[in-house]
């Protein structure tokens, strides 16, 4: 029984970059929330 699956992704640098800002984003939003 397979219970997970491995997906790799394979971005361009555009895409890295919006993953980036919006982890940044993510993050400031969380540590004001604390």
């Amino acid at each position: 029984m397979q219970l997970s699956q491995k997906i790799r992704i394979y971005p361009t640098k555009e895409q890295l970059e919006v993953m980036g800002d919006l982890s940044e984003k993510c993050r400031l939003i969380y540590n004001f929330a604390l």
